[in-house]
């Protein structure tokens, strides 16, 4: 406040009152705007709210404190300035304003690496006795839990209005912005519609002030902007600038009255129960130093403050105030009383009142509270959906892969079946192969465990995992969606050799096959034995016998011919149309899209 001066609304008219107000006035009816405070709660604490700013005042205050409000709310003060004055006058304040945080839902992505970004900080946290020191300053460090819901700031808006009954009155609009800048820093801005009006009457239609009467109000528009710094653990920095633009606000169009740009700095001490807080105001030559501390009790049920201020042109006072707060509504009063200036009345009063509502954040909800378990637990059920979606995601990609990979087999067979039919009349009357009754193979069980895959349990009984199909086609039943299976499911293992029983047939005489092709002719059963003789399987793949190296058989070759394909001639090769990959394996270099060329010359693996 500037240094007051004392109303005599009786002994001067009411001309002379209002040109004192224009050029010598006092800290309330300025013209030029200047400082009243908003909120019971900051006035309580001495005006000093810069670097505190943590709720919906934070549009009159400091706007980058917006980016902290931890619920939306809404607010309302009423206050009576010097109350009592010995002309009677009746000089009032009024302020609304409210605060909304504005959130949107991250996108799967996003949430994907905030979880890996946890999890990378986690691990880098040191666990030993000997740097806790160092553990407390990481896990401060650390940036917020994974949620599910982005916040993209805070918008506020305010309106503030003064009034002297019969004489002036004052409004500013305020429409407010504020959010994140970093994890520590946040940045606000305020747009500002300034209006006052007065009451015209015999002596101030005459006074060129009004323009003779042609004029009783004023509109201008201004902007203010802050900064709010986390500079340490429940310290807070806070710096604003008001009345950026310095507009005129004269009323007489050929006078010019620009207003005064402000310039504000506070340090806040934040904890659960305990508030402190300083404030700087510099503007035009002048200062002035503020100061205030808040106690909470009874679970922040109640509250209790005191403050004050000096600066120049003599202003001095002091500052105190109360809170009730229950469950989301809060109701403050203050009481501003002046140690200089104005004698005899009685001080300046205000109430205010405020509801808050929306989702409070983990932040701020008490440690051990039933709130705080419950909001943990539905953001954990947020994330165990998000890995249930991506895990869906992935079984539906596997299950296309599949069956674009059964269709391919259903069509190279048709092809190898097509090729067969149009082969030559000789070959039309070889003796087609005798395959060996599949009842008369000897089988074995395999007894699943957990993490086993078809292509793991192809590994380890046959030493290739190309092979899952075999197991596949004997237990269908057992074989749940996308090939996975259960632990402690028994299956069926068809014969255990180079190929399995079932699919083994006598191959036809080699001629037949390629003029360069090297015979390979399948094993055939002993004499009076109805199919090859098993060794017992053993229950893991770690348990299987092993034995010496062997020497490798050496490889077959095979002139490609034209129409052939990979499964054509794994067909005519091992009589065993699915064992096209071996081919493909081993003559990657000679392959052109899948297909080879007719006349190129294949080394066919024996095995």
């Amino acid at each position: 406040m500037r240094p007051p001066v004392r109303f005599r609304f009786q002994a001067i008219p009411a001309a002379a009152f209002l040109a004192g107000l224009l050029f010598f006035g006092t800290p309330v009816l300025r013209a030029d705007f200047e400082d009243l405070g908003a909120g019971a709660r900051a006035m309580g604490l001495g005006g000093a709210f810069v670097g505190l700013a943590d709720d919906s005042r934070a549009v009159y205050y400091n706007p980058a404190g917006l980016a902290g409000l931890g619920r939306n709310e809404v607010s309302a003060d009423y206050g009576r300035l010097h109350v009592k004055l010995e002309d009677g006058s009746n000089l009032s304040t009024g302020y609304f304003s409210m605060g909304v945080r504005l959130i949107r839902r991250k996108s799967f992505d996003e949430r994907v690496r905030d979880l890996r970004k946890l999890s990378a900080e986690e691990s880098q946290v040191p666990v030993s006795i000997a740097s806790a020191a160092v553990t407390a300053r990481e896990l401060e460090k650390r940036s917020d839990p994974v949620t599910f819901f982005k916040d993209v700031g805070t918008a506020g808006f305010g309106l503030s209005n003064t009034s002297l009954s019969g004489a002036l009155s004052q409004n500013t609009f305020l429409l407010s912005y504020g959010r994140k800048l970093h994890r520590r820093i946040a940045g606000g801005l305020s747009l500002k519609v300034l209006h006052k009006s007065y009451t015209l009457d015999s002596y101030t239609v005459k006074d060129p002030v009004f323009d003779h009467g042609a004029k009783s109000g004023l509109l201008a528009a201004t902007a203010d902007a802050g900064l709010r710094f986390n500079i340490a653990p429940k310290i807070f920095l806070g710096i604003a600038a008001g009345n950026l633009n310095r507009p005129n606000i004269a009323l007489n169009p050929a006078g010019k009255e620009n207003l005064s740009r402000t310039f504000k700095a506070g340090f806040a001490l934040k904890e659960k129960m305990l508030n402190m807080a300083t404030d700087a105001w510099v503007w035009n030559g002048n200062y002035q130093l503020r100061a205030g501390a808040e106690r909470w009790f009874r679970n922040r049920s109640l509250a209790l403050r005191l403050g004050g201020g000096f600066g120049s042109r003599d202003f001095k006072n002091v500052t105190s105030g109360f809170s009730v707060n229950w469950g989301n509504t809060q109701i403050d009063y203050a009481i501003v009383y002046p140690v200089s200036g104005i004698k005899g009345a009685y001080g300046s009063h205000k109430i205010s009142f405020t509801y808050r509502f929306g989702k409070s954040p983990l932040n701020e909800l008490e440690e051990g509270s039933v709130e705080l378990y419950y909001a943990k637990l539905k953001d954990e059920m947020e994330l165990l959906k998000a890995r249930l979606d991506k895990t869906e995601d992935e079984r539906s990609r596997l299950e296309k892969v599949l069956v674009q990979e059964a269709l391919s087999r259903i069509h190279e067979k048709v092809r190898a079946e097509k090729l067969e039919a149009s082969i030559s009349p000789s070959r039309k009357d070889a003796p087609a192969p005798r395959p060996v009754p599949f009842s008369a193979a000897k089988m074995k069980t395999y007894v699943t465990t957990r993490g086993d895959t078809l292509q793991s349990i192809a590994e380890a009984v046959y030493g290739k995992k190309e092979r899952w199909p075999e197991i596949y086609n004997l237990n269908k039943e057992n074989v749940g969606r996308g090939g996975s299976v259960k632990a402690g499911t028994v299956l069926l293992i068809p014969g255990i050799g180079t190929e399995s029983a079932g699919d083994r047939t006598e191959a036809a005489p080699a001629e037949d096959v390629g003029r360069t092709l090297a015979p390979i002719v399948p094993g055939r059963p002993k004499a009076g034995e109805t199919g090859m003789t098993l060794a017992p399987l053993p229950q893991r793949p770690e348990e299987r016998p092993r034995t010496g190296p062997k020497k490798p058989p050496e490889p077959g070759f095979y002139t490609v011919q034209k129409g052939d394909t990979l499964t054509s001639i794994a067909q005519k090769v091992y009589g065993d149309s699915k064992r096209w990959k071996e081919i493909y394996n081993a003559n990657k270099d000679k392959m052109e899209k899948g297909l080879a060329k007719p006349g190129a010359v294949l080394t066919i693996p024996r095995n």
